[in-house]
């Protein structure tokens, strides 16, 4: 098998398409099918198949694609090792959410630059159910998510908790209430993420576990276009209190103190499972590392 052949068909499978592919290795999209058929004819399989979305690893592309990341991943190491002095390079793709894009880390990955000029970062912010796929396809070596994640292929380590709080639009009529009992709340419109979401599930299970079922009216992934419609008037929302600070403090939104409500939302490191690190990805856990006072691994049980 050639070595390029098999990179093109990685990236075909990351990127889902060949196109993509091939603007990533600077030939055209002809040539990429070439090499992919090439492998096709060498192995005997289809290893590619044409969806709505793009392309997708048949069963034994799927098989193919999760032997030759790693052995791709180690070639690359081995080169930066051998003819990089030393120094980190090359290029990383990491995941994450807007929670801890935003609010965490953007002081960490200026770091990661300075002290390793060489090397290129790719960041994918979306939400951690977004994430932990790229994850899986090869698209990113680590996501930055939401935790715990229930799913044993993965490692995790917590490095962030951010405390959840209830909000309003400025005036609303439990604003300065020092405790709100969970049932006067519950029936009014709600502004939450979609049903994947950690953060929505707490909410929930929070408000079931006194008998209560929230009224949803709006299901949404943008933090932002929560605030803005929560600012609006349109309904209420749980959010993370480092998020709308400002809006706090301007009073375009109330925090609203719900009896018994302490929920936090944690956020830190996924990997898979048993994942051989790049020199790259090792350096960016020794900065976390080193801004978390203590950083925990995660118990899914």
């Amino acid at each position: 098998m050639d070595l390029t052949d098999l990179k093109t068909f990685v990236l075909a499978v990351q990127e889902s398409g060949l196109s993509a592919a091939a603007r990533r290795l600077n030939i055209s999209q002809p040539a990429a099918s070439t090499r992919i058929k090439k492998l096709e004819a060498h192995l005997g399989e289809t290893l590619l198949t044409r969806t709505g979305r793009g392309v997708q690893p048949t069963a034994a592309g799927r098989r193919l694609f999760d032997r030759t990341l790693p052995l791709l991943r180690e070639l690359e190491r081995i080169d930066e090792e051998l003819s990089g002095g030393g120094e980190v390079r090359g290029r990383i793709v990491v995941g994450s959410t807007d929670l801890v894009a935003v609010h965490h880390i953007p002081g960490l990955l200026a770091r990661l630059r300075r002290e390793h000029p060489r090397l290129e970062l790719t960041m994918h912010v979306e939400g951690t159910e977004s994430l932990l796929d790229l994850l899986d396809r090869g698209r990113a070596e680590l996501v930055l998510g939401t935790l715990p994640v229930d799913e044993e292929r993965y490692d995790q380590m917590t490095f962030f908790r951010d405390p959840l709080v209830v909000v309003g639009p400025g005036g609303h009529r439990e604003a300065g209430s020092a405790s709100i009992r969970p049932a006067k709340l519950a029936g009014e419109a709600w502004i939450l993420h979609k049903p994947s979401s950690l953060t929505r599930r707490q909410v929930e299970s929070f408000f079931r576990s006194r008998g209560l079922a929230l009224h949803i009216e709006t299901e949404i992934s943008s933090p932002e276009a929560i605030k803005g419609l929560v600012r609006a008037g349109l309904g209420l929302s749980v959010l993370p209190r480092v998020s709308v600070e400002e809006d706090l403090a301007a009073g375009k939104l109330v925090e609203l103190s719900v009896q018994g409500f302490s929920q936090v939302r944690s956020s830190g490191l996924i990997a898979l499972r048993n994942s051989v690190p790049s020199r790259a990805a090792q350096s960016l856990r020794k900065l976390l590392e080193a801004g978390s006072r203590k950083p925990e691994a995660v118990d899914r049980q």
